[in-house]
């Protein structure tokens, strides 16, 4: 129960100012002719629906299980980058196993990524390559939208603007999930200070009965002790969820035998 509310607290305390982001985000949208000049910004449960009725230049639709072979790379690459203003690109794909390599030179300029390719999605770090490629040379970079299926929405769109753009469109979708790393701090900082509280109070109960420096070296004693080891239990989780994640992404089968394994468990009655 501890832990869940402790997942719930930090969720909450790294959620983004909606409100901020709206006010942020809306206008240059509507600027940029992404959505209608009079959609009210209050109204996020519409924002998808917005960008999804809008014909712009600026909004790219692929098809995200398209890599039947590595080379498939280069094709998407080219064409999105010379939407985004880039064109004479040289590219090369390199194919070790599942790991894949690649390079294209911008003119002079020459930018590098290599990931694990699995299946015949495309790999999300592509997409962070894409950007790396597209901030370097435009100050452009591509807004990746919710899915609903295995077409990929991207929208150009200035650099420094894309993450609150991708932040505020999670949240309309409801799929926002803050950075674990962000979510671990707040829960560690919540320990400490339901701790220090509780050492506070242990002192001065103690201090009544055994004085106060027996008191205070007992309640560091137990009160240090008990906020270090769950501090270190929650950075650990989430070294342990941040590798089964990403063993997860890199094994599209294991995502199966885990769907099936449910399953199994909720017809034998353990779910």
């Amino acid at each position: 129960m501890f832990s869940q509310f402790l997942d719930d607290f930090g969720q909450g305390m790294a959620e983004p100012d909606t409100e901020e982001l709206a006010a942020k985000v809306i206008p240059y949208l509507k600027q940029e002719g992404l959505i209608s000049q009079d959609y009210d910004e209050s109204d996020l449960d519409n924002l998808l629906v917005q960008l999804n009725g809008i014909d712009s230049e600026k909004l790219e639709r692929i098809d995200a299980e398209c890599i039947d072979e590595p080379e498939n790379y280069e094709a998407i690459l080219k064409e999105l980058l010379s939407k985004a203003g880039v064109a004479s690109v040289d590219v090369s794909i390199d194919i070790d196993g599942s790991s894949l390599n690649i390079s294209c030179f911008v003119g002079e300029s020459e930018y590098k990524s290599s990931w694990q390719q699995n299946d015949d999605w495309i790999s999300s770090e592509f997409y962070k390559y894409l950007n790396q490629i597209l901030e370097s040379e435009t100050s452009q970079s591509y807004a990746l939208l919710p899915a609903s299926d295995q077409i990929s929405e991207l929208m150009l769109v200035k650099s420094e603007i894309t993450n609150d753009i991708e932040e505020l469109l999670q949240v309309a979708a409801g799929t926002f999930r803050a950075d674990p790393d962000v979510v671990t701090g707040f829960k560690v900082m919540f320990i400490f200070s339901v701790c220090i509280i509780l050492l506070f109070v242990s002192t001065v109960v103690g201090w009544i009965f055994y004085g106060f420096w027996v008191s205070l070296g007992l309640s560091l004693l137990i009160w240090g002790g008990l906020a270090t080891f769950w501090s270190f239990s929650v950075v650990l989780q989430n070294q342990k969820d941040r590798g089964f994640a990403e063993e997860l992404s890199n094994n599209p089968e294991m995502m199966g035998k885990l769907a099936i394994s449910v399953m199994d468990d909720f017809k034998a009655g353990k779910l």
